[in-house]
This record gives C-alpha cells, structure tokens and sequence, in this order.
C-alpha cells in the first residue's frame, strides 16, 4: 500500500466535508435571500392596496371641504376671525401626505414586482390622481351669484363622474390584491368575498382634512 494513500483519503474526506459544510450555508443563505426578497415585496403590495383606499378618503374628503368653505357664511366666518383662512399650501402638503406613501410603493414595485403587478399598481396610481383631480374640481350646479352666496355645489353628472372614479380605483385595487395573493402565495378568495368596498366620505383621523379647512 501506498504511503500517500491514508493521506488522500483524509484529504478527499476533508474535501467532502469542507463541501457539504459549504453547501448548507450556501442553501441556507439563499433561503434567507429568498425570505427577505418575499418580505420586502409583500411589504409593497401592502402599502399600495392600504394607501390607496386611505386616498379615496382624503380625495373625497377634499370635496367636502370645499363645500364647506365657500359661500358668504365662510367669508363671514373669516372675516370674524371664528375661522382662519384657508391655506392653499397647508392644504397641498395634507394632500400629498396622503399620496406619498402610494408613491413609494409604487416605485418599490417598479424595481422589485414582476411585470404584471407593474401595470396594474401603475393603472391603480393612475386611477387614483384622476380622482383628485376631479375631486378638486369646483362644482357648476350654482351660478356665480348663488356660489358667492350659498357656496359650491355640484351637479348630478359631477358627483357621478366622482363616484366614476372611485369604482376604477376599486376595480384595479381589487385585480392588485388578486396579484399580491397570487404571488406571495397566498389562498385564493372564495368568489363571494368582496375584495375591495366603496370606501364610505369620511374616514379616521390619518384622513382629516386640516384643521383650518374644516
């Protein structure tokens, strides 16, 4: 027998057991990866879908304010100092608090989600400026004179186009949801459970609208 041979076969023992060692730390890194990489995407997914039915609030919340402060009552108001004047840019940074964290998620996803959940949290933000910027929109139900006078008020067709919006951002909030469950692997809904719900003009204190536009 060879003098080497003892000395191979601790060698190629060494070799074997240094390579199984490496093996699990590699398979359990990966797993790790893999575990973070769900986490990170499912922390997404549920920004978008929670953020964006916060959002309709605030949009219609947007709506109501400024219904409530318009007309000759509101001039009185402020010019009694009962209320303060209403602040554009106050008014501005509530509203982008309230779409900011949709942004965030949505550009999250543009790195990380797959291609189909791309374009469905893209439709999704989408759907979601249209709504504010209609939200925003004065109401033509008065004339000039009774608007001074009484305040803005719209018209049949202008709430309609409201609730329009709403109903996409319901739509394609829904079809996300089915996508996150989907890829984070999660049971599907049973065909009876609402996905989503039509998000009801007022909402908790996080959807508030500033204190001077109240």
């Amino acid at each position: 027998m060879s003098i080497w041979a003892p000395v191979v076969a601790a060698l190629g023992s060494s070799l074997l057991t240094g390579g199984a060692g490496f093996g699990t730390i590699w398979w359990q890194q990966r797993k790790r990866d893999k575990a973070m990489a769900l986490a990170e995407i499912s922390e997404a997914y549920h920004q978008l879908i929670a953020s964006s039915l916060s959002f309709v609030i605030r949009a219609r919340t947007l709506r109501d304010a400024m219904r409530s402060r318009s007309g000759l009552g509101e001039g009185l108001q402020v010019t009694l100092r009962i209320r303060q004047p209403l602040d554009p840019l106050e008014f501005h940074d509530w509203l982008a608090r309230g779409f900011e964290p949709m942004n965030q998620a949505w550009s999250q996803i543009e790195v990380i989600g797959s291609p189909e959940a791309v374009a469905r949290a893209t439709q999704l933000l989408d759907a979601c400026a249209d709504l504010v910027g209609t939200a925003g929109q004065p109401g033509t139900a008065r004339g000039k004179i009774a608007t001074v006078l009484k305040g803005l008020e719209w018209t049949a067709e202008e709430q309609q186009a409201l609730q329009f919006h709403v109903e996409r951002i319901v739509k394609y909030r829904s079809e996300f949801v089915l996508i996150a469950r989907e890829q984070l692997g999660r049971p599907a809904l049973g065909s009876g459970l609402e996905l989503a719900t039509d998000p009801g003009p007022t909402g908790g204190s996080e959807s508030a609208a500033p204190e001077n536009a109240a």
